[in-house]
């Protein structure tokens, strides 16, 4: 038996290994032996939009993220070593020769002709990675990019405009997994230099609205911001510091803090809500819990509207007025 064979039976039972969602599985003890990079590729069918309902294909090298050309590469992506069909590694000069080929490929000839879409996914790709997002939001994004390139065609007068609306887009969808504002999505695109602004934003993706038909931007709640702001408070070195100086636990605090907001947001309906700013109102809702909390400890709040504004990027009078004017009546009920 060759080395070769050898790579392919489980060294448990001996049995036959076969690649499944990515890893090497002996098909007779189930055994995972190793994992096996494998690039995702989204293909969704059209009348599953409304139920999210995505059908998963892979393919070697293609990135849907990504201007990738015909979709492949030779061999993978950063494979500085080459081997022949039959797994023997190549000579010195093919080598040389197939290194060449590999960066002349992939410096130019993948991105011809669409040097528009490569600048906008690329931007995406940094945005992404400056929010901290998830790859799959950011997947998600490019998708719904590359369908509205194809469906507009020729009519696209800033790609980077669109390409922040299909994120707007795509980030409704995630809801609490993606809690960011569009400021922030605008803000990150204006950091990496592009003229882009809130408005043609928001504009674009309304005309978007009419080419999704399926897939309209889900209204935010202030509850999937909640994870969020509570993370960004409690990490705070202010707040690290006064609950020190208070005997207060971090972890505790969070998980009371947690609850006591969401109970705020399940008594005031969107009724009462009105048009507010969801993200200022959860926001102010943490403000109203932590008021609450120190009433039932008999103790001072660690939280100020000063010190929240600060955290959460958020103007105190915004607070302030959010507070008094709908949650300034939780604390007494």
């Amino acid at each position: 038996m060759d080395q070769d064979s050898e790579k392919f039976i489980c060294p448990e039972c001996s049995g036959a290994l076969v690649l499944h969602a990515g890893e090497f599985v002996c098909g007779d003890c189930g055994l995972v032996v190793s994992k096996q990079y494998l690039a995702p590729f989204f293909a969704i069918n059209e009348d599953d939009l409304s139920t999210n309902q995505y059908k998963h294909y892979v393919a070697l090298g293609d990135r849907v993220h990504l201007v990738d050309g015909m979709g492949s590469y030779i061999d993978f992506q950063r494979t500085p070593f080459f081997y022949d069909g039959q797994g023997a590694p190549l000579s010195s000069d093919k080598q040389a020769l197939y290194r060449k080929l590999k960066f002349k490929y992939s410096l130019r000839l993948r991105i011809d002709k669409r040097e528009s879409d490569y600048r906008a996914l690329k931007s995406l790709d940094h945005v992404t990675s400056m929010l901290q997002i998830s790859n799959s939001v950011r997947d998600r994004a490019a998708y719904l990019y590359q369908k509205a390139v194809k469906k507009i065609n020729k009519k696209i007068s800033n790609h980077i405009v669109l390409i922040a609306a299909c994120l707007f887009f795509a980030i409704r969808e995630y809801k609490e997994l993606a809690p960011l504002t569009i400021q922030e999505i605008t803000q990150s695109f204006k950091k990496l230099g592009h003229r882009i602004s809130v408005k043609k934003v928001i504009r674009t993706t309304l005309d978007l609205r009419t080419l999704f038909i399926r897939e309209h931007p889900k209204i935010r709640k202030s509850e999937d911001y909640l994870c969020r702001i509570i993370s960004d408070v409690v990490s705070s070195p202010i707040i690290e510091q006064r609950l020190k100086e208070r005997g207060f636990n971090t972890d505790d605090y969070r998980n009371l803090l947690m609850s006591e907001s969401n109970h705020i947001l399940n008594k005031v309906g969107s009724t009462c809500r009105g048009g507010r700013n969801p993200y200022i109102f959860a926001v102010s809702a943490v403000y109203c819990a932590d008021r609450i909390m120190a009433k039932k400890k008999a103790k001072k709040p660690i939280l100020t509207q000063k010190i929240l504004a600060k955290i959460t990027r958020v103007a105190e009078y915004s607070i302030r007025d959010h507070y008094t004017t709908v949650l300034k009546n939780m604390i007494t009920t």
